[in-house]
């Protein structure tokens, strides 16, 4: 025997899977058809039946049960309902589970708290089941090949609850009948679909298998020709055919996606895409396929690739195409723009952040201005009024208008002072150094000293030290602000307190200053932050400090929150600073 040709093994195969997907889909749809006209059933009696009981019936008739005249009054009752010729057998349930009607009148009175149809049908579902006639209470039935046994819900009470339930059999034999013969219908028609479905793809596949030999020895020429030029080429080079497979590619495209070039060979383009653009992707080729551009058309495009490690890149796909109908070959040169995308995300980044600092730039220049001016308009008016006083000879006059004039200018100077370090904080000033965190606390205290022994405040430093590396002016005026700020806002404390304190959340380290002073409202925990932004307008200061440490804290990588439950109730700073915490020898907080 000779031995099978590819070709036959594949048609071989496919013969075996047709018929065994014929089959199994045979008996699912039989199964479906079966199942799908016995719910329909089941529902169309149900509902027969159930209207019929409520309509003509009411709790009073099912009244007197347990006796025969009762007994004998509800199948006169049941007589007037017309349940249908097709129901062989009637049960009564009351919610006790006991039957208090029933066609074998040896039943009635019995308890049945066994069968698990009955809570579902008086929670006001209906169950169904084929009725399995081996049971001794069916031997009346023996004569039907299947019955359907329903439990209808039925309200007769005003409560609108469930108060019965019917136990019906109904004969499915005339259904059963027709059922059988719509599956030999489906038998047939699906045998003869399969047959056709073979016999075509029997077809497809000996085409096919012409047409990819013929576009084989095609490509060899082509790589044969065109290979060394192909593969010297810096660009990654792929080609594919009009159903998506590659095939050629040069050792940069197999280095940039990180397969193997021979292994990349017939595998779909879509393969180097991300999964949610796949679809996209062939989309777009599909339409440049259709397209009635000219055949060395170049089209670039960008879209993400992915690596054989599954992860993403941005990439520039320039697409041309040749050939003609089912021989067109699009080739595509692919360049990792990484590189490009994150230059330009940098260049977007800046220019957000330029955004911002223009836009704070003016809001301070206004802001500024208008601060500017009160104290000159205080210097115009008492000059005015000191010139006056000179005039008159009042020397007690002028003293007193030379210490609003002082007190103007003292003004004007604290706004000097501020614009000066609001245009310091984008930059360190000093060389970084090492200092510890125990002393920046210390000589911050020192310098505060007298304000905090005049308000009579406990101070606390925290046991732990932590190296930190940098512009020590810098990093010693955040804990200078918070501590000003403590002691500013205490208010009437009869035991005022600051710690100073550090911590870990998680693996971040964390300093603190926490006072139990006013206090802070929770929706101005961010406002307070801004540029001259002060809760406390009386409070004196331009409202800088607190937008100064996180301009500060922001160049050591970090960030600054507040932590306060309100008026009253204290507050506590936390800050990081990841940047400070580097040293050129490494960690410095491990």
């Amino acid at each position: 025997m000779e031995k099978l040709s590819l070709v036959q093994k594949f048609l071989l195969i496919a013969l075996f899977a047709v018929l065994t997907f014929g089959t199994v889909f045979s008996w699912l749809g039989a199964d479906f058809l079966e199942r799908s006209f016995l719910a329909l059933s089941k529902n169309v009696i149900a509902d027969h039946v159930r209207g019929s009981v409520e309509h003509h019936l009411k709790a009073a008739d099912l009244a007197g049960w347990d006796s025969e005249q009762g007994y004998e009054s509800i199948r006169k009752a049941l007589d007037e309902v017309r349940l249908g010729t097709r129901i062989k057998r009637v049960k009564i349930w009351n919610r006790e589970y006991t039957v208090i009607w029933s066609d074998e009148q040896g039943l009635v009175g019995q308890r049945f708290e066994d069968d698990h149809e009955l809570p579902d049908a008086f929670a006001g579902k209906i169950v169904s089941e084929l009725s399995h006639l081996d049971r001794p209470e069916h031997s009346a039935e023996k004569s039907f090949e299947y019955l359907l046994e329903i439990y209808i819900p039925i309200r007769l009470g005003d409560s609108g609850a469930v108060d019965h339930v019917f136990e019906i059999y109904h004969d499915l034999d005339p259904l059963f009948f027709q059922i059988r013969q719509l599956k030999v219908v489906l038998w047939v028609t699906v045998g003869f679909g399969m047959g056709l479905l073979f016999l075509a793809l029997a077809r497809f596949v000996t085409v096919a298998s012409r047409r990819l030999q013929e576009q084989g020895r095609a490509i060899q020429f082509s790589e044969e020709k065109y290979g060394g030029l192909l593969q010297a080429a810096p660009d990654a080079i792929v080609s594919v055919n009009v159903k998506g497979h590659i095939v050629i590619a040069n050792d940069a495209a197999a280095a940039m996606f990180g397969f193997d070039s021979e292994h990349m060979i017939g595998q779909p383009l879509a393969r180097l895409m991300p999964e949610q653009s796949r679809q996209q992707h062939q989309d777009g080729m599909a339409r440049f396929v259709a397209s009635d551009l000219p055949r060395s058309t170049f089209k670039a495009v960008e879209m993400e690739g992915v690596r054989s490690d599954g992860t993403l890149f941005p990439l520039e796909l320039t697409l041309s195409r040749s050939g003609r109908g089912q021989d067109t070959i699009l080739t595509g040169i692919i360049r990792d723009i990484s590189d490009r995308k994150q230059k330009e995300a940098e260049i977007k980044r800046y220019n957000a952040e330029l955004y911002q600092k223009t836009a704070e730039l003016e809001r301070y220049i206004y802001t500024f201005s208008h601060d500017l001016k009160t104290p000159l308009v205080t210097l115009k008016l008492f000059l005015g009024m000191f010139e006056e006083s000179l005039d008159k000879g009042d020397v007690e006059q002028v003293k007193t208008h030379i210490g609003f004039l002082h007190d103007a200018s003292d003004r004007m100077c604290h706004l000097l002072d501020d614009l000066l370090e609001i245009s310091r904080v984008g930059r360190l000033v000093g060389a970084p150094q090492r200092v510890s965190f125990h002393e920046l606390a210390g000589e911050v205290l020192s310098a505060a000293d007298a304000s905090i022994g005049e308000k009579g405040i406990a101070v606390q430093i925290c046991r732990e030290d932590v190296a930190l590396y940098g512009d020590r002016a810098r990093l010693q005026e955040i804990w200078q602000n918070l501590v000003e700020n403590a002691i500013k806002f205490m208010g009437q404390q009869s035991s005022p307190s600051i710690e100073l304190g550090f911590r870990r959340i998680g693996n971040e380290p964390v300093f603190t200053v926490k006072d139990n002073g006013m206090g802070i409202d929770p929706s101005y925990h961010r406002k307070i932050f801004g540029l001259f932004d002060q809760l406390d307008p009386n409070a004196g200061g331009a409202g800088l400090g607190l937008t100064l440490i996180e301009r500060i804290v922001g160049l050591y990588g970090g960030r600054i929150w507040v932590e306060s439950e309100g008026l009253g109730k204290g507050a506590c700073f936390c800050f990081t600073l990841p940047g400070a915490l580097q040293s050129p020898e490494g960690n410095l907080s491990e």
